[in-house]
């Protein structure tokens, strides 16, 4: 992106496609130079194969951001918050772990756990 400098766009939205544009979306950033919002729409026109891109800065990138928050699908933020939540997702793969008490019961735990090491409580059992 670039306003008064160069930067790189704090996040991205992913919006739907309408009857005229598709492969839409809006990248959004704060110019380090002057501290104004900055958003960029780039879209691929249906009819012609062209792109189209649209820049607004300041308060109408604020009113056109606010606009265009029903067709938004996913944004990359999402996406990122997803990726390191505490739940597992995506692969999961089970882990049983075995734990003695002093009083000779025998705990028996089995998470649920995925690549991202997330791991979550599914079942304990106590035996003695």
């Amino acid at each position: 992106m670039k306003h008064c400098v160069s930067f790189q766009p704090y996040d991205i939205w992913f919006l739907e496609d309408n009857e005229l544009f598709s492969h839409r979306k809006l990248l959004l950033g704060l110019c380090p130079r002057c501290s104004k919002p900055v958003l960029e729409l780039s879209q691929v026109n249906i009819l012609t194969n062209e792109i189209s891109i649209i820049k607004k800065s300041g308060h109408p990138a604020h009113l056109f951001a606010e606009s265009l928050k029903p067709q938004v699908m996913y944004s990359l933020s999402e996406c990122n918050r997803m990726k390191f939540k505490s739940v597992p997702f995506s692969w999961v793969y089970g882990i049983n772990k075995e734990c003695k008490l002093k009083n000779g019961e025998t705990v028996i735990s089995q998470y649920a756990s995925d690549f991202f090491e997330n791991k979550i409580l599914i079942k304990r059992t106590t035996s003695s």
